[in-house]
Order: structure tokens, then C-alpha cells, then sequence
């Protein structure tokens, strides 16, 4: 009896304390960040489009003193050189961190940012818009959701794109009802600085738009305020991203190799739906909701709780509870989760729940994601092919990236899902701050920057490892800009960081006309190679020096190590190309086998017991 009197009794002083909620949320946040401060360029970074490209692209625009130079401009770091316009816009914030900082300040600078406008937008959204009429106790779900949302993996070239959707959603909304300030307006101006339009919110916008046709059908009025904002929002993108709006529609010289993507959109029906379900469960690299682990079988075991109209006893509360940690421990969740039925029931289950209850939040959420999983998968089943080649200019849109709405309405179903809990099951405070601090736990794991060792992650000093390619410098003893090289099992953002101009890179956009030059030298290897044939020609942003055991695809940091012990042979490259493309020299993550029949001369080995790398030096000797 006294210890169920002491259980109700903190029960009670955890629910009615909002200034804890508040406090506890920011130190968990302050905790989630400390690792930056703490162990710096030691962490485990994301490789993957992040330290092996965007890192790259920052630095050396902003290195490269031609950052307000026209479009037509060449910048020599990256294929031979590139023109300006692939660079991406001036008028970025997160190039200007790059431009006064040492990238790796910038990069942690960009992350804080990200984390912290996360928490503010969505505190601010859930507080002030979605669960605005709810009674004081509110301030629980609210912090649940906006911790959620603010220890999500944000992708960091994202900038605030997918971190201020939540405070933008609440502005426009604010708009729409005639609630009228010049922060609102401010803040409409100022975001797209710090956000892209190309990659977010041009998949953003069609969806406002959606929701602005709808509501001016429904209601039968046209609301000019919210009309005005986005047109004005979008506006403002535009002026931002004008280098790509040029390229693109006036400077017809330019054509992108974006033309010739075909192997994305390839998928035979069963596996756009796989690829929907991987989406639904799991999410993307570049949108990660954290979800598959405890949110997901929590969200879809509460839309029992839907129908509900009271709290449950302490009985009921105990079985329900019981039910779920059964479920979880005996791998219930994970066993039905991942069936091919999964996403069809779901779509069911809220569909049905829906007609009982069309105020519900979770079943409306939960069909919403379905549906979006269900978009990305089949944006690339191969029947949109024909669609695509009737009109060029849609091939160079991936119009499966409405994903990147996808974490904003994650966190929206952990606040749903809280305050279900919260209103229907005894000891709700407790149960709360226990589910709070697993969460906690599991988006820790899954953050993109980690003392610990995932796939795909790579420390950041480690990576770039400034003090090895000086040594390189030095022992070539030749001015930087006056010889080009090319890497082999190493990638080229490596060697580009380090000031080396490279005819090899990964660039998302660049002139179509150097992916056929560049395919010369790895011609009769991917030729024989499905894969390497469809990554290249169908894709083709990494023109990389593809070959037989060659590998770009580092697991982790043990994994680069232990390819240092092994060497090439049986290469098929051809040097002849490689010098008529301007490279004098080869970076190997490997020594090569023979290099005399590739007609290379090797100079030297550098690395040592802390270097990730081991780059073998060769020089082309083509007389």
C-alpha cells in the first residue's frame, strides 16, 4: 500500500512540473551534443553523401576565391575542373560557415544549429499549434516530440531545411488564419538561406499547394494571405538558387548529366514495394525517423487505445503494459513488421479507425506515411521510364523526395502517441519519462556523428588526415594547381580536401560531356560489370576509377585498415586515358601488382600506425 502511495505520489509531481519537462528536455538535448565539444574531429562521422562529397564542395567554393564569379567560370579542384554553377548558391549560410571557419568548426557549428532550431521549431509547433487547446498538462507530449524531432540524424548539408519545417508549418498556418506579425514575414524571407529548395521545399511547396487547392475548393474562398506567402517563400528560393534556374532554363550551352539518369527509376513492382517498406520502416540516409525500434510498434499497439474514451484501470493499465513488453521482448514487432503485408494492413487498420474517428491524429498520421512510403518506392518502378523520356527536363528530378516530410510527422506521432498514453493509462508521468529515456538512448545509436563504430562512418580527422597529404605535398615538391591525380580505392573528396586538383569526383551535377570522356578509362571494366555499368551510365555521379577488387565502399574504420594489407592485380584501367584526361599521378589505397604493365613508376608509401590510409604514391610514365 505504501509503496503503490509513493508511486501515485511521483507520479503526480512528474506530470504537474512543466519547468523539469522543459529542463530535462534541454539537457538530454545538451547531452545528445556534448560528444561534438567533447571528441571533436575523434567522432565517427556520416560518409556517405556528406564527408565523401558536400564536406568537399563547401571547402573548396569557399577556398576557392571564386565564390561570386559567374557561372561560366571553372573551378580546377574537382573533374578537371568545373564550372561555378555546379557549385551551388552564394547566398548559403552553410557555405559562409565554411568560408570563416575551419571546416570542421563549421561542421560542428552546423550541427548545434540543426539540433537546436529542431527542438525550438517543434516545441513551438506543438505547443502553439497542434495541441494548442489541450489542457495544462500539455507541456509533457510537447517536449517528448520535440526531443524526438530535435535527436533525429538530421543530414548536414541539409542545413535547417528539415530542423525549421515545423516553425514554418506553424507560420504559414498562422498566416492562413490572418494572424498577422513580421516575425512571421521575417522569418519567410530569411529561411531559404538556410535551407534548400531543390532537395526540401520544392516537394514542400507542392504540398502546400495541394492543401491550398483543397481549401479553397472546401471552402470556397481564396485565401490571398496564404496565397501571398508561398508564392513570395518560393520566390525568394528561386532568387537564392538562381546559378541552377539559369543553368537550367537560359544558359543552354550547359547540359547537365543529369540527362542521362536511367538506372534509378529500373525497379520491377515487388521491389518498389520492398523499397517502400525499407522506407517505411527504416527511412532514408537522408531522412532517418529512428522509428522501426520502440516508436513505430508503440504507435501501432496505442491505436488500440483509440477507442478508448476513459482511463484505464490499474488492472487494465498493467495488462496492456505487459502485452507491449511481451510483444517487444519475444520479437513480435519484428517478425510482423517486416512482411510483405505490412504496409497494405496498416493502410487498412487506420483507414477503418479513421471512419469511427475522423479526429483522431494517429490513424491520420500513420496513413500518411503509408501513403508517402508508397510514393518513394514507386518513384522508381520502371513504367515512370516512358513517362520520363517523353519530357528530358523530369529526369533531372527525384520526385521520390517527399520523403524529407517524413521526420516532421514522426515526430508528430510521438507527441500522439503521448498524450494517448498520457490520458489513458495509469501512471502515465512514469511510463512517459521511461519511454522518453529509451528513445533518448536509441536515437544516440543512431546519430550520425558517435563514439561508436556504424557502417558508413568515418572519424572526421582520421578521413581527411590533412598531415599525411602534406607529406605528399611535400615529397612531389611541385606547385598544387600545376598537376592533377587521380585516386584509386581512395575516395577523391579525400584527396580534394587536401588542396590536390583531381580528373575523378563525385558531383551530382557537372557537364554531361566529361561523363563520356571519363568512361574511356574504365571502359572495359564496367563493360563487363551489370552493376558498375548501371552506376555509371545511368547515374553516373561518381566517376570514380572503378575496377576489379577496387572498393570505395568502407564499412568502417577496420574495414580501411585491412585493406591496407592486400594488393591490386588484374586491373584493367587505361593509363593512355588517364594522362590524355591531364592526371600525372595515382593515389592507391593498395600497392599495385606489377605496376610496371600499367606503365607506373611507384615513388613511396605514406601512412602510419594513426593514419586511416595508406596511400601508395605511383607516377603515370606514358612516353
Amino acid at each position: 500500500m505504501l509503496l503503490l502511495q509513493y508511486i501515485t505520489s511521483l507520479n503526480r509531481n512528474i506530470v504537474k512540473s512543466k519547468n523539469s519537462w522543459d529542463i530535462g528536455s534541454i539537457l538530454l538535448l545538451c547531452l545528445y551534443l556534448l560528444p561534438l565539444f567533447i571528441y571533436g574531429g575523434d567522432l565517427n562521422y556520416l560518409v556517405f553523401d556528406n564527408l565523401d562529397s558536400n564536406v568537399v564542395w563547401f571547402k573548396v567554393l569557399a577556398e576557392s576565391g571564386q565564390i561570386f564569379s559567374s557561372n561560366e567560370t571553372i573551378i580546377p579542384n574537382i573533374m578537371n575542373g568545373l564550372p561555378r554553377s555546379c557549385y551551388g548558391s552564394e547566398f548559403n549560410i552553410l557555405l559562409w560557415l565554411y568560408y570563416f571557419f575551419e571546416p570542421l568548426t563549421a561542421y560542428i557549428i552546423n550541427e548545434v544549429l540543426m539540433h537546436i532550431v529542431a527542438f525550438i521549431s517543434m516545441y513551438i509547433f506543438l505547443d502553439r499549434y497542434l495541441f494548442k487547446n489541450d489542457e495544462r498538462h500539455k507541456h509533457i507530449y510537447v517536449n517528448i516530440g520535440a526531443l524526438y524531432f530535435a535527436t533525429l540524424p538530421f543530414w548536414p548539408s541539409g542545413g535547417l531545411s528539415i530542423p525549421l519545417m515545423p516553425l514554418v508549418t506553424y507560420v504559414l498556418l498562422q498566416i492562413e488564419a490572418g494572424r498577422q506579425s513580421w516575425k512571421y514575414w521575417l522569418l519567410l524571407v530569411l529561411f531559404p538561406l538556410y535551407s534548400s529548395f531543390i532537395l526540401v521545399y520544392f516537394f514542400y511547396f507542392v504540398v502546400v499547394g495541394i492543401y491550398f487547392i483543397r481549401k479553397t475548393v472546401i471552402n470556397r474562398s481564396f485565401n490571398k494571405q496564404l496565397f501571398f506567402a508561398s508564392i513570395l517563400t518560393v520566390l525568394i528560393f528561386l532568387l537564392v538558387e538562381y546559378r541552377v534556374i539559369l543553368q537550367m532554363f537560359i544558359e543552354h550551352s550547359f547540359v547537365s548529366n543529369r540527362t542521362e539518369y536511367y538506372s534509378l527509376v529500373d525497379k520491377k513492382f515487388i521491389d518498389a514495394y520492398r523499397s517502400s517498406l525499407l522506407e517505411f520502416l527504416d527511412g532514408v540516409p537522408h531522412a532517418k525517423g529512428v522509428q522501426l525500434t520502440f516508436l513505430l510498434p508503440m504507435a501501432l499497439f496505442s491505436l488500440l487505445l483509440v477507442r478508448v474514451k476513459k482511463e484505464l484501470s490499474n488492472r487494465e493499465t498493467i495488462l496492456f503494459i505487459s502485452i507491449f513488453i511481451g510483444s517487444c521482448f519475444f520479437g513480435f514487432w519484428d517478425i510482423v513488421l517486416k512482411q510483405i503485408y505490412t504496409l497494405p494492413a496498416i493502410l487498412i487498420i487506420a483507414l477503418v479507425l479513421l471512419l469511427y474517428c475522423r479526429k483522431c491524429l494517429l490513424p491520420h498520421l500513420l496513413f500518411v506515411q503509408v501513403v508517402l512510403a508508397f510514393w518513394f518506392g514507386f518513384s522508381f518502378y520502371e513504367s515512370w521510364d516512358s513517362v520520363l523520356e517523353s519530357i528530358s527536363t523530369l529526369k533531372m528530378v527525384n520526385f521520390s523526395r517527399f520523403f524529407f516530410l517524413t521526420e516532421i510527422l514522426w515526430a508528430m506521432i510521438a507527441a500522439v502517441v503521448a498524450k494517448s498514453i498520457y490520458g489513458k493509462l495509469k501512471y502515465s508521468g512514469i511510463l512517459l519519462t521511461i519511454i522518453i529515456i529509451l528513445q533518448f538512448y536509441i536515437s544516440t545509436q543512431a546519430s550520425f556523428f558517435t563514439t561508436n563504430t556504424p557502417v558508413h562512418h568515418l572519424p572526421f580527422k582520421k578521413y581527411y588526415d590533412s598531415e599525411q597529404f602534406q607529406k605528399i605535398k611535400i615529397y612531389i615538391n611541385r606547385p598544387i594547381y600545376s598537376y592533377k591525380v587521380i585516386a584509386l580505392g581512395i575516395e577523391p573528396a579525400v584527396v580534394q580536401y587536401n588542396g590536390f586538383y583531381t580528373i575523378d569526383g563525385y558531383m551530382v551535377n557537372y557537364p554531361l560531356p566529361y561523363k563520356p570522356e571519363f568512361r574511356k578509362i574504365i571502359e572495359s571494366f564496367i563493360d563487363e560489370n551489370k552493376f558498375y555499368k548501371d552506376l555509371y551510365d545511368g547515374w553516373g555521379s561518381k566517376l570514380y576509377l572503378f575496377d576489379q577488387g577496387v572498393t570505395y565502399d568502407y564499412m568502417n574504420e577496420l574495414v580501411v585498415r585491412a585493406t591496407h594489407t592486400n594488393s591490386y592485380k588484374n586491373l584493367s584501367f587505361n593509363t593512355e586515358e588517364i594522362t590524355a584526361l591531364g592526371a600525372e599521378y595515382i593515389f592507391s589505397a593498395q600497392k599495385i601488382k606489377n605496376p610496371e604493365e600499367y606503365k607506373l613508376v611507384f615513388l613511396k608509401t605514406f601512412g602510419n600506425n594513426n593514419s586511416l590510409w595508406n596511400v601508395n604514391l605511383y607516377r603515370i610514365n606514358i612516353q
